[in-house]
């Protein structure tokens, strides 16, 4: 993967995993994984590399219930960081659904990487299927940062599912999402931290069918 943001700063990730399903037992059924990752992460007039291996579990409890979680080293300058996350979800009814998550991880800056600094992230939420095409997404978040720093904050999703649109292999949807948090420590030049922030995005969801196996899909 590859990304590059209007402050100059530029990350590369290789990643390589493997996937080890289990025997279905009862009413679960675990697929382990293995995942080793590198990121060049440079920024103006520095540089890092950040290497991580983690394993994972993904664990479904009958049709209703999942578990997903994984713990993992990073390195970078000499030092090591411990990392991970569990997701849990579960299906209400066929139009509702709650979920829950925790993860630990680092704060991918050149600055924050140099300093080891981590975060951690708290979510709930809820999918509410409104009609066939219409999903909600209404998320509360909490963030504890290593250098003493707070967040609360929310995000809130509609996404319009694709339609086909006839006699094509195409279809076309939409998506709107709000976001916004309060940091209690704002600022400090090692990471993006404003004291508010709020965001607005509105986006168009187009999807392609090459063929029964190969699908392109496009936001804009």
């Amino acid at each position: 993967s590859f990304t590059h943001d209007s402050d100059g700063m530029t990350v590369r990730t290789y990643t390589v995993a493997a996937l080890l399903p289990m025997a279905l037992g009862g009413a679960t059924f675990n697929t382990w994984r293995v995942t080793a990752a590198s990121s060049d992460v440079a920024g103006p007039g520095q540089t890092d590399r950040l290497n991580e291996v983690a394993i994972g579990d993904g664990l479904s409890m009958g049709n209703r219930q999942r578990v997903d979680a994984q713990v993992g080293i990073g390195s970078v300058a000499g030092r090591n960081i411990l990392e991970g996350a569990v997701q849990w979800d579960e299906r209400l009814t066929d139009a509702a659904s709650v979920f829950g998550s925790a993860e630990r991880s680092p704060i991918v800056t050149p600055t924050a990487l140099t300093n080891a600094l981590q975060y951690a992230t708290f979510t709930a939420g809820v999918s509410l299927r409104a009609a066939d095409h219409w999903i909600a997404t209404p998320v509360y978040f909490h963030q504890v940062f290593t250098d003493g720093n707070h967040r609360d904050g929310g995000r809130f999703k509609v996404v319009l599912i694709p339609y086909d649109i006839p006699a094509t292999a195409s279809a076309l949807g939409a998506e709107v999402e709000a976001r916004a948090f309060r940091s209690t420590q704002p600022y400090g030049g090692i990471y993006f931290n404003p004291e508010r922030y709020r965001q607005e995005q509105v986006g168009l969801i187009g999807v392609h069918r090459f063929g029964p196996g190969w699908r392109l899909r496009v936001t804009a």
